[in-house]
């Protein structure tokens, strides 16, 4: 039974926890500690834009996804001991550290049809699973299978 679990969400894509959720209920027990995980996308990517990105947006940012991951965490059964964690940087990168860093047993990530806005899809995912020294469950939207 796993009692460190790392749920990498994407919290850009309104569908991500929805189909998480069920999933992550079944697997915490009361000795589990459930490690709500979301990685915003390193800067390099957005490097032609950042002399349009306002000052304090970052800051802003992680506090809108901090409140944001404390929002889903209410869909877990009570008492569940749930611990945050916010990212910058290459996605799977930061989820296999933070895999290592906390002593994962298990990590969750969600898995949909091939589509540009979905962070944890393809290359990433499947570097995730192939690269993790700890088991990896791919949720699958079954209403997009």
């Amino acid at each position: 039974m796993p009692r460190h679990i790392l749920v990498a969400i994407d919290l850009l894509d309104k569908d991500c926890w929805a189909m998480l959720c069920p999933a992550v209920r079944d697997l915490v027990k009361p000795v589990t500690h459930l490690h709500l995980m979301h990685v915003v996308p390193e800067q390099k990517a957005l490097s032609p834009l950042a002399q349009f990105i306002p000052d304090g947006f970052e800051d802003a940012h992680r506090a809108e996804s901090h409140k944001a991951l404390e929002s889903l965490a209410e869909d877990l059964p009570k008492g569940t001991d749930v611990q945050f964690h916010l990212r910058s940087g290459n996605i799977y990168v930061e989820v296999l550290e933070a895999a290592k860093n906390i002593d994962a047993d298990l990590i969750v990530v969600g898995s949909q049809n091939p589509d540009l806005r979905d962070f944890l899809l393809g290359p990433k995912a499947a570097r995730i699973v192939r690269h993790a020294e700890c088991s990896v469950l791919v949720v699958r939207d079954k209403g997009k299978a």
